[in-house]
């Protein structure tokens, strides 16, 4: 089992947002505000409050739809697993996977394996157009199994969970909608997201919506030798300082990082390289000739084909060649100028879907930058 999957209960940083959430949320805290009045009633008014809190509607039965937002490896999933514990109990949680059979396109049916509890399920898109048709049959066949009435609650409800939402395409979250305004009532949905702007504007609207902020340094490296003691291998100070460093306020790659240390394997990532000489090849302004130029960008064009098959995301691969060349330069008008370009571009890569060439273009624009400020 990998220290991720074994120590995500142990994360303590999402407890104080499931309690603000929780108790923001719980219908019942009139009742527990004023219990000292509560007990002074008469038998018979003090009999219907208690029968009232045991068959009427459910303390969280307002709960509203949610989306939980912030940048990856902030623990946003740690915090709705902590929440879903509270509000159903750990075991009722538990996640086992059941297979859905799909018709997409023309009525071709395909099985695809979802993971789901008594009480929610885990939607996870795959950012192409089969999505519209997953969470529409997905949701519609999980409401129509019934929660089993052990309790005597009334308003009880089924969680939806949607990850990385940011990522399904215009129609399918349109789709996405009408389905929550259709099971509205039975249904409860959370989404995750790492850019908010990516969601529209018509999902938000109808979401209480929650930002969670990336753990500081203090609370990487208190996770950090918890894990050491629980797993009994050796962690120095300067051990902690550097895996810290590396994971760059991100619990994932914290986890991933003591999980080589452990193994004595080294951490570096392959694909920085490529990245290094990628940002050397721009910034060598004896590259700016029109001969060279063309065969500059045949070579930059075969490391991004390096990294694609890496199947490293393209928006952590923008993001790199910025903060490295924002390091490597020291105007500050160039750093804006391409910071600004790369916003740009990133927007057109989240809009097409051939990324090579919208990068192609990016690197040239970037060229063109710091040639027009050649002195």
């Amino acid at each position: 089992m990998f220290l991720i999957d074994k120590y995500k209960n142990d994360i303590n940083l999402s407890y104080s947002i499931v309690d603000k959430l929780l108790d923001s949320l719980n219908t019942h805290n009139q009742i527990y505000s004023n219990i000292d009045n509560v007990v002074k009633e008469d038998y018979d008014n003090f009999k219907n409050i208690i029968d009232n809190i045991k068959t009427g509607n459910w303390k969280y039965s307002n709960i509203p739809h949610l989306l939980f937002y912030g940048p990856d490896g902030c623990g946003k999933e740690f915090i709705i697993e902590n929440l879903l514990q509270k509000i159903f109990s750990k075991k009722s949680v538990e996640v086992q996977e059941t297979e859905y059979t799909i018709n997409g396109y023309s009525n071709t049916k395909t099985k695809v394996m979802i993971k789901q509890s008594k009480h929610h399920i885990v939607i996870e898109p795959n950012n192409n157009g089969f999505d519209k048709y997953l969470i529409q049959e997905i949701i519609e066949e999980y409401v129509k199994t019934e929660i089993l009435q052990v309790l005597t609650y009334k308003h009880l409800y089924k969680i939806v969970i949607i990850n990385t939402i940011d990522n399904l395409s215009y129609y399918a979250q349109a789709s996405l909608r009408r389905t929550m305004e259709k099971y509205a009532d039975s249904c409860k949905f959370i989404f995750v997201s790492n850019q908010l702007s990516k969601v529209h504007e018509p999902l938000k609207s109808r979401c209480l919506m929650i930002r969670v902020p990336l753990p500081s340094n203090d609370m990487l490296t208190s996770i950090a030798m918890h894990v050491a003691y629980k797993e009994n291998f050796e962690l120095k100070t300067t051990d902690i300082l550097e895996i810290v460093k590396y994971s760059n306020h991100n619990i994932n790659k914290l986890y991933g990082y003591l999980e080589h240390k452990k193994f004595n394997v080294p951490y570096t990532k392959s694909w920085d390289k490529n990245i290094k000489v990628i940002v050397d090849e721009i910034l060598d302004k004896s590259n700016y000739n029109v001969k060279v130029l063309p065969e500059l960008i045949k070579q930059i064009r075969e490391l991004l084909y390096q990294l694609f098959i890496t199947n490293i995301d393209f928006h952590i691969i923008i993001k790199e060649i910025m903060n490295t060349i924002k390091l490597k330069i020291n105007d500050n008008e160039i750093r804006y100028q391409i910071i600004e370009e790369t916003s740009k571009y990133e927007n057109r890569i989240c809009q097409g879907t051939r990324y090579i060439i919208h990068l192609e273009a990016y690197l040239i624009k970037v060229i063109q930058i710091i040639n027009s400020h050649k002195k």
